[in-house]
């Protein structure tokens, strides 16, 4: 009898430590699933800040971090807000929050200088909201996408007051052609080192290609020449469109080679008139005379030809005139 009731003593005893621990292990379950929640909303962007590169920093951003209107340095533990992209010298507006007690921040290490200890930091935030300010994000500034042969500089965009820009941030799905006109707005306050040295960096904020209803007339056209049909038209390219404008005929061409400023393009007539039913046909040849130069690069440039000796009254008494360019399919048709 006695050994029972022992029995049931060390059983109950059994139990209750059972118990105790099933307990702790609810508790221990429940606080390691646990989600911390995140950080408040700082608002709506009310806070104004300068994007600072901070060598040695690491970050959210890596060695970018803000620079408070008051003064103080705020390293970002993270980045809630999305895309947006940070760079050295950029006017933000952003709202920040303190991070959760047991938060990991992202640290992007430094990569680009050599470092012995990290810099010091005012403040460790998290970034709900953040955007850039101090920049007109209208695309309603004309440019030109002009070529250019330099190492690693390809491309710069001439404002219509002559202004240069080296382009930071274009996307790839947008692809520049030289003589391209485009709407652009832009940020030429970015702490970026000069590639080209023939213009001024430039973040491009928006950037959109304008249609041209009419190709505005150069200072000069180069005249037409007469002679015979020619059997060589020199280097091989591919006419892509053309456009009559008062005297001008422009010509756009797409060729290779290693620079577009040897090309020797002429356009010639071989003299004959050919008189049609209404209407009288030209023929004429666009031939290139510059030297053969094999590289990989591709240009598209458009030329401008004065064809007023073709549009004079013929004499046959047709009211009509068309010009049948060699290789092109798509004559150019006039009016006397």
């Amino acid at each position: 009898m006695e050994r029972l009731k022992e029995i049931k003593l060390i059983t109950g005893s059994v139990k209750k430590v059972l118990f105790a621990y099933g307990v702790v292990a609810f508790v221990f379950f429940l606080h390691s699933c646990r989600q911390d929640p995140p950080p408040p909303s700082g608002g709506n962007c009310e806070q104004s800040g300068t994007i600072e590169l901070v060598p040695c920093a690491d970050g959210a951003w890596g060695n970018l971090w803000i620079r408070t209107a008051n003064g103080k340095l705020l390293k970002p533990c993270k980045v809630l807000a999305q895309g947006f992209t940070p760079s050295d010298g950029m006017k933000v507006m952003f709202s920040a929050a303190d991070p959760a007690a047991n938060a990991t921040c992202l640290e992007i290490p430094d990569n680009e200088h050599t470092c012995v200890r990290a810099p010091q930091y005012d403040m460790l935030k998290v970034i709900t909201c953040i955007k850039p300010i101090g920049q007109n994000t209208i695309c309603n500034t004309l440019a030109t996408v002009k070529q250019v042969a330099l190492d690693g500089c390809k491309w710069i965009l001439v404002l219509d007051n002559g202004t240069k820009l080296e382009p930071y941030g274009i996307p790839e799905t947008f692809v520049l052609e030289d003589g391209m006109r485009v709407s652009i707005a832009y940020d030429d306050h970015i702490k970026v080192a000069s590639i080209c040295m023939v213009g001024k960096p430039a973040r491009i904020l928006c950037i959109q290609r304008v249609r041209m209803c009419g190709t505005p007339p150069p200072a000069s056209c180069t005249p037409v020449e007469t002679g015979d049909d020619p059997k060589d038209y020199g280097n091989f390219f591919t006419i892509q469109k053309t456009e009559l404008s008062g005297n001008c005929l422009y010509i756009t061409v797409g060729f290779s080679g290693c620079s577009d400023k040897n090309r020797k393009f002429a356009l010639v007539w071989d003299g004959k008139v050919n008189p049609g039913n209404a209407t009288d046909f030209y023929n004429v040849s666009l031939i290139d005379r510059g030297p053969n130069e094999v590289c990989e690069a591709y240009f598209t440039k458009t030329y401008s030809f004065d064809i007023s000796k073709l549009l004079k009254q013929s004499g046959t008494g047709n009211k009509y005139g068309s010009i049948k360019i060699a290789g092109y399919n798509e004559p150019v048709h006039f009016t006397y």
